[in-house]
């Protein structure tokens, strides 16, 4: 029997409800609702039929779990893939299905460059539509930062090599300064600001080059626009332009954009002002030789936004260089031994003929060990991304329009083309080279099927003439006038995050200043 006390009834509380905002408002949520159920049911991946899968288990609901598996595990499902299928097959890698083909299938991929389009990956992957991302998208949509990039920066190699020299001399000294004592540090976690300075130098002069807020940038423009290129790809691309304005490493990556583009467009100004002074003052308007003046040279009065350009050359170039050279540093403090033959190499080609343009080729063994690391531990075990445009048979099966593809550096470890593949040896390609006409083929800078560090095609790395004398430039200095060394008991591990190979961040090199054998400074005046 219910009791009739007041303290035990329970309070009724009357709230007015205005049932036509309440039905507004369950509609709003519903019209939400169906629009986010529409974008992922038509964004829903779909495996390509014809071709066997490795790393998802059949009757799974999503791809979530396989695609968590490839981040942790990829290069051993690549591999794994090579070895049961002895060709082409599908993974699932954090961007969805994708087909990849041993890399012996380069040069047939080579063949259908026309269907097969890198500027569709770069659509897929890195939202060229999305404010901040404007540093890879600015490719898609003009081929001016290729085309100053291959021919001007690369027929200008010649003229930039002092500027890099000075800039190499100056930025050791900030980092690594005269002690005579031995010093640490985590190079790998440096190494970029020492390329951001040097690449800045030869693509926007020394004004910026010495802009600490640009070199900030430079460095961490990549970084956040990956991060948030990560994160937009949790989302469908129908809801794409409108959840980038509440994600945070979106907002962060807008950030920076907008800093360097009023760093960029104050450059600009800068010398628009000095140009009109001297059209004033009867004095000529000479050429600037970097990258800027080189992008409107090839724009030819078209517009062309400088600021993305100057995003996507340091979205290209500072973080893979840095990885390069902190891979070769860490294998020749491993193997000391080759230091010393370095500087020897370095010595002898400086000593005769200074810093021609001739120079850098003739070091032989620096190109080789350039080479090896590469080959041994290249900045990811996957190239040539591309997205078929239209259908295309290949392997004597159909790859779909909208297609992911990639290509495994396999080659790279197969032991009949690179004998002992798992070791360290400097020397390899300049055995290669060595052979009757094998002079070009082994260089460092040359692509092919075994050896794809660059890409292949035509939409091979059109930088790597430039990154391959900045390497050799930075190497030249910092082996001749330092000492280095790991720490005491430690040696290098790379870190995989899916098919990437990431140098340690954790390792602590150390190092001292030496005395140079030759003047450095004074072989840039050389004849």
């Amino acid at each position: 029997m219910a009791s009739s006390d007041p303290l035990f009834e329970l309070p009724v509380f009357h709230i007015p409800v205005d049932t036509g905002l309440l039905f507004r408002f369950l509609g709003v949520v519903a019209f939400l609702v169906l629009i986010i159920g529409y974008a992922v049911v038509i964004n829903r991946e779909k495996l390509h039929p014809e071709f066997e899968t490795i790393g998802f288990e059949k009757g799974s609901i999503s791809f979530s779990k396989a695609k968590n598996d490839f981040v942790a595990q990829g290069r051993e499902l690549l591999f794994a893939g090579l070895r049961k299928f002895q060709g082409p097959f599908q993974v699932i890698s954090a961007s969805g299905p994708t087909i990849v083909f041993p890399s012996r299938y380069a040069n047939e991929l080579k063949k259908h460059d026309k269907n097969l389009s890198f500027d569709g990956f770069i659509k897929r992957e890195f939202f060229p539509h999305v404010p901040g991302f404007e540093g890879p998208g600015v490719s898609v949509h003009s081929r001016i930062i290729q085309d100053s990039v291959r021919t001007k920066l690369t027929q200008s190699l010649n003229l930039i090599t002092k500027d890099l020299c000075d800039e190499t001399e100056s930025t050791l000294h900030d980092m690594f300064g005269e002690s005579q004592d031995w010093n640490s540090c985590y190079f790998q976690r440096i190494c970029p600001d020492l390329v951001a300075r040097l690449s800045s130098r030869v693509f926007l002069g020394p004004v910026v080059a010495r802009n600490k807020e640009w070199l900030q940038i430079a460095v961490d423009y990549t970084i956040s626009l990956m991060k948030a290129q990560r994160v937009l790809r949790l989302w469908p691309s129908l809801l794409v332009p409108l959840v980038h304005h509440f994600i945070p490493e979106c907002r962060e990556l807008r950030t920076q954009s907008q800093a360097g583009r009023r760093i960029i467009d104050g450059e600009i100004k800068r010398r628009r002002v000095k140009w009109a002074e001297d059209i004033k003052n009867g004095r000529k308007v000479s050429k600037t030789a970097d990258s800027l003046g080189w992008m409107q040279e090839m724009s030819q009065g078209r517009p062309f936004d400088m600021a993305a350009g100057q995003l996507g050359l340091t979205f290209a170039a500072i973080h893979t260089t840095s990885d390069l050279l902190t891979k070769v540093l860490f294998q020749l403090c491993k193997k000391p031994k080759y230091i010393q033959a370095l500087r020897e190499e370095m010595i002898s080609v400086l000593s005769k003929d200074g810093w021609k343009k001739t120079s850098l080729y003739q070091m032989k063994l620096l190109d080789s060990t350039l080479k090896e690391t590469q080959r041994l531990e290249p900045p990811s075990i996957v190239t040539s991304a591309r997205v078929a445009m239209t259908p295309v048979i290949l392997d004597g099966r159909k790859i779909p329009e909208g297609t992911h593809l990639k290509v495994v550096t396999d080659a790279n470890y197969d032991a009949d083309i690179y004998p002992d593949p798992e070791t360290f040896d400097p020397y390899r390609f300049l055995k290669l080279r060595e052979q009757p006409g094998q002079e070009n083929n082994w260089q460092f800078v040359t692509p092919c099927p075994e050896s794809l560090g660059f890409g292949h095609g035509v939409h091979a790395c059109p930088g790597r003439f430039f990154a391959s004398n900045e390497v050799k430039i930075a190497l030249c200095w910092m082996l001749l006038k330092y000492d280095w060394r790991l720490e005491e008991g430690t040696t290098p591990q790379n870190i995989w995050v899916g098919t990437e190979v990431i140098a340690d961040p954790n390792l602590k090199v150390m190092y001292r200043r030496r005395t140079e054998e030759i003047d450095l400074v004074g072989l840039l005046d050389k004849e």
